[in-house]
């Protein structure tokens, strides 16, 4: 029985129980009752009250008609009152009352959950990372918009909501953009890359990815707009990134063949230069050799940005990369711009990459041409900063030591001070579109401060900038000590020396300035030539100078072979390339020296003496 009832029908005039159908059908009857007001209406209710006070009126009659004639009018309304105060209120409260109440408390938790889920839809709508905008598929009109949209768009959620999603994008694109944010069919999602426009008048691209969705049935779509300014930017970067490689390539092979055309000039005018000459002849071979030097100065400056991946961290001289890249400077800039150097003699050394410190003196002087449109003076300084000079010059946080410091300086507009902060950011930039990509002052401190060192800025709007690099110097006793380089350069004695190269007038030059020097050489165009006249002469042969670019074989094949023949033969390796050097490791157990091109005849003949030196003394060792 419903609400657990137990109901017996009893006989008023007998005290007797029925027959068991009738109280089953009784039971049976009261349960589609009860089922049948468990959802009470107000007109059940009234229903129920009425037919409650029939059965009462007539239950009254019967249970008091042989005394009808006896009680009074008062005592008959008592007794009907009770009982109906007895049947009614039962009958209400399991059949109306609890019902309602049970009804209101399941709205209740209907509403709870729905708040709930709300909320929950409202958190996860907020907390998405992109912009999304809800919209109606048909008129295509915002519903809804959350903070990021506001962000993105500029526009508050209230100016957002109610317009159509066309408005959001360019004109001349928006029934394109339209047309391919229509989710497809079968519910697969739509994604493109647009472009949208901000409050300010701003087209940031955007990727774009939407869904269809159903919602009270209605039909919706979810479009979830992501900035890819920062992706965009990158992408640019690599792709400039790979044009710069190819440029590199390119400029690795043209200064590996310029090297070899200027080592015949500068071999050719230092030959000619020792031998006694008129004054005019003698200064028009000094004219031509000081150019072919300056030519062999942007050669390796060419090598040494293009290997600038490649830190390979030495004793370095900043004197003389801060005039390498001033004279570059002098060649490359405006003449409208004036160099001026300021490099004192007793400069301290450091220990830094040089191709890297190239580059860090580049990117700051591009951008001090930059900044002087009209002309002005550009700067390079540099001094010795002790380690008790760094509080009296405002330096706090340094790592104690002593510093060598260099400078560039301009005379150009100087950096607005709400821009200070920033210019070490990546793809910060203040350069029209097209004329800067925001890397090289990024680049620069990340190579300084790669080597233990920091930058300074010093600016002031409309007076210039200046540009302060700190470096730890190395200490007196750690210093390499400098080798004294007399006026007499070192002869050979009769020694005999093999030289190979396939360009055949670094070939012919090479082995002249070897002859006037007083040694014995023998000629080789490539690897099997090289191998045949070692073979030939054995333990005679002392010493080779070995390019590292030939064909058929390479320098590292002709260097085990050649070896191989003769264990006691001093080699060195010559190149301009830029792989010259993980070469020269590659056969770094050999006895061996690297002479980059183009070098002089000085270089050339100290490294010879210095490599049959170092043979004399393993073979006394011995």
């Amino acid at each position: 029985m419903r609400y657990g009832m137990s109901i017996r029908a009893v006989s008023p005039m007998s005290g007797q129980l029925p027959h068991p159908t009738i109280a089953a059908t009784v039971r049976a009857t009261l349960s589609r009752v009860g089922r049948t007001l468990t959802h009470t209406s107000p007109v059940r209710l009234l229903l129920l009250i009425c037919v409650t006070i029939a059965v009462t009126h007539s239950l009254t009659m019967l249970s008091l008609h042989p005394w009808h004639a006896i009680l009074p009018g008062w005592a008959h309304s008592l007794v009907e009152s009770v009982l109906l105060v007895i049947v009614l209120f039962p009958a209400l409260y399991f059949f109306s009352f609890r019902p309602l109440i049970a009804q209101v408390s399941e709205c209740q938790r209907a509403e709870a959950i729905m708040r709930e889920s709300e909320h929950k839809y409202r958190q996860l709508f907020e907390c998405l990372g992109d912009a999304a905008l809800l919209f109606d598929s048909a008129m295509g009109r915002v519903i809804d918009a959350n903070h990021e949209a506001e962000r993105m768009f500029g526009r508050p959620r209230a100016q957002i909501v109610g317009k159509r999603c066309d408005a959001f994008f360019p004109s001349e694109k928006a029934q394109e953009y339209r047309q391919r944010m229509t989710p497809r069919v079968g519910g697969a999602t739509a994604n493109l890359e647009a472009e949208v426009r901000t409050s300010d008048g701003r087209v940031l691209p955007v990727h774009i990815s939407t869904a269809a969705l159903t919602l009270f049935g209605r039909d919706l779509v979810v479009g979830l707009f992501r900035d890819i300014t920062e992706f965009k930017t990158l992408h640019g970067e690599l792709l400039r990134a790979q044009r710069l490689e190819c440029v590199g390539a390119l400029a690795s092979g043209i200064a590996h063949d310029l090297s070899n055309v200027l080592v015949p000039v500068v071999f050719a005018t230092d030959i000619l230069r020792r031998a006694p000459r008129e004054e005019q002849e003698q200064a028009l071979l000094d004219t031509i050799h000081s150019s072919a030097g300056r030519a062999i100065q942007i050669a390796r400056q060419i090598i040494a940005f293009v290997r600038g991946g490649e830190s390979r961290r030495t004793e370095l001289q900043l004197r003389d990369v801060l005039h390498e890249t001033a004279e570059m400077a002098r060649v490359v800039f405006p003449k409208s711009i004036r160099i001026r150097e300021d490099l004192p003699e007793d400069l301290w050394p450091v220990r830094a990459d040089a191709a890297q410190m190239a580059q860090v003196l580049m990117n700051l002087a591009v951008n001090a041409r930059d900044a002087m449109p009209d002309g002005g003076e550009l700067q390079f300084a540099a001094g010795n900063l002790a380690e008790c000079d760094l509080a009296r010059n405002g330096i706090s946080g340094a790592r104690p030591g002593p510093y060598a410091v260099f400078s560039v300086a301009d005379t150009g507009s100087g950096i607005p001070a709400e821009h200070r902060d920033q210019i070490f950011d990546p793809f910060f930039t203040t350069k029209p579109a097209g004329q800067g990509t925001g890397l090289g002052l990024a680049i620069t401190r990340d190579i300084v401060t790669s080597h233990d060192g920091f930058i300074q800025l010093i600016s002031q709007s409309g007076h210039g900038t200046k540009f302060r690099i700190f470096l730890p110097a190395i200490a007196a006793s750690e210093a390499e000590p400098l080798q004294r380089q007399g006026s007499a350069l070192p002869a050979g004695q009769g020694e005999l020396a093999l030289v190979v190269d396939d360009e055949s007038t670094v070939l012919e030059m090479t082995c002249l300035a070897l002859e006037k020097a007083g040694y014995e050489v023998l000629r080789a165009s490539d690897g099997a030539e090289a191998l045949a006249a070692a073979a030939g002469h054995g333990a005679g042969l002392k010493v080779a100078v070995v390019d590292t670019v030939m064909p058929f074989l390479g320098s590292h094949a002709v260097i085990q072979a050649l070896h191989e023949v003769n264990p006691s033969l001093s080699i060195i390796q010559t190149s301009a390339s830029i792989g010259a050097a993980r070469n020269g490791d590659r056969a770094a157990s050999m006895p061996h020296a690297f002479l980059p091109k183009p070098f002089l005849v000085e270089q050339l003949l100290v490294a010879v003496h210095e490599a049959l030196q170092a043979q004399r003394l393993r073979g006394n060792g011995k």
